[in-house]
């Protein structure tokens, strides 16, 4: 009792510490969705505030030239609405914290106040029968030389915020992507401590078969079924409970559904890879093709290619454990490093039956620092060779300069 119950107490953890990464994550995403959104507000408001002080000035042309009462109003309309433009943009810098472009803005204001200064005076010159007065006022350098240097810095600031709102964009990609990989690494996590607790529970229950007589034996093999399932149902319930606190945490955040929608889908197809380990329940025969395509649907994508030949070939239900514990190890690895670590690896596997034997072919391209041999088995090859034996079988790799390739021969 003690193995499972440590194994269960691991996944347990594991899983709150995701849950809370997950929660951190989306909630560091939510808020930079909201940077993006101040921020196109910012660069709106930045285009109302040019707009307002070029009607004042296209109204004051317009009543100097014809000295028509009606142009007084876009006049007065873009005077009055340009220090409402100031506020807001102000309120706005201020919240993003930047001293750089608040003082931009504080010299924009000063050029923006001085130019609305220069047309009022040159219209109290016309409303005073001084039209040549304000003829030579509006023919000076001064009037333009402000509001040359009044646009040039609002195209600062839009420059400035449009890099800001660039960085915040890729920001929110890294952290979706983030998310991803937690969740990835952490259902891999757990598949491979089940399958090991499995492994440990099998050879337990082989060695007490050795000592104990046919009723023992018998109640031996009841307790090691039971807790099997006991800990498969839990494993079930953890990730029921992880999908469900990943929908949680994106409710109310419209634009996290494409992602918790991504992410739900991998779940359930790394669920139904878990299912595959454990054997088809009340089936004489299992599927090659069923077991290989559930083993790679997880990680299958546009950019994680895969390659599957193969004719169909029914095995008898007590190979699918082994077969699909070595299936999901060639898989892991492929992910953590082989050809699926990097973008555009290539899987390509194929099996047939020659003289009552299954030849099953596993060859990766594309993978990154393939060694010329290793001179030392780890846990993960172990695994593999010690399913292959449950089989009756051999197995045999060989490294390319692109990727690996395993072979897998055993009764069929």
């Amino acid at each position: 009792m003690r193995l499972p119950a440590l194994l269960f107490v691991t996944v347990a953890a594991a899983l709150m510490a995701a849950s809370v990464l997950v929660v951190s994550t989306l909630r560091t995403e939510r808020e930079q969705r909201a940077r993006v959104d101040r921020t196109l507000e910012t660069l709106m408001e930045l285009r109302d505030l040019g707009r307002a002080l070029i009607d004042a000035e296209t109204g004051q042309r317009g009543y100097f030239i014809t000295l028509d009462q009606r142009y007084l109003g876009p006049y007065r309309a873009g005077s009055e609405q340009f220090p409402r433009m100031v506020g807001q943009v102000r309120r706005s810098l201020a919240e993003q914290g930047d001293p750089e472009r608040v003082r931009l803005f504080a010299e924009a204001e000063a050029l923006g106040t001085a130019k609305l200064a220069e047309l009022e005076r040159s219209i109290v010159l016309v409303e005073q029968s001084r039209v040549l007065d304000a003829q030579q006022a509006i023919l000076s350098d001064q009037g333009k030389s402000l509001m040359d240097r009044f646009r040039l810095r609002l195209a600062e600031l839009e420059t400035s915020e449009r890099a800001l709102l660039a960085r915040t964009t890729e920001q929110v990609e890294r952290e979706e992507q983030r998310l991803i990989t937690l969740l990835a690494a952490l259902v891999t996590a757990i598949v491979v401590t089940l399958a090991l607790g499995l492994r440990l529970l099998v050879r337990a229950a082989q060695a007490d078969s050795a000592e104990a007589q046919a009723h023992a034996l018998g109640e031996a093999r009841d307790r090691a079924d039971l807790l099997a399932r006991e800990l498969n149902h839990r494993v079930k319930n953890l990730f029921a409970v992880i999908l469900a606190i990943v929908r949680m945490s994106g409710r109310g955040s419209p634009e996290a559904k494409p992602v918790i929608e991504t992410i739900s889908q991998r779940i359930h197809a790394l669920v139904a890879a878990h299912d595959a380990t454990q054997g088809p329940a009340g089936r004489s025969s299992v599927d090659l093709r069923e077991l290989v395509d559930i083993a790679v649907a997880p990680y299958y994508s546009d950019s994680e290619r895969c390659v599957i030949e193969g004719e169909a070939i029914e095995l008898r239900e007590k190979a699918a454990t082994p077969l699909g514990l070595m299936l999901h190890e060639l898989v892991t690895n492929a992910v953590k490093y082989g050809a699926w670590s990097n973008p555009g690896g290539t899987v390509r596997i194929a099996w047939s039956r020659v003289d009552g034997r299954v030849r099953f072919v596993w060859r990766e391209q594309g993978a990154r620092d393939v060694p010329a041999s290793v001179e030392r088995e780890g846990f993960g090859l172990v695994l593999i060779r010690s399913s292959a034996q449950q089989l009756g079988g051999t197995v045999e790799r060989e490294f390319h300069r692109d990727g690996i390739e395993v072979r897998i021969e055993f009764p069929g």
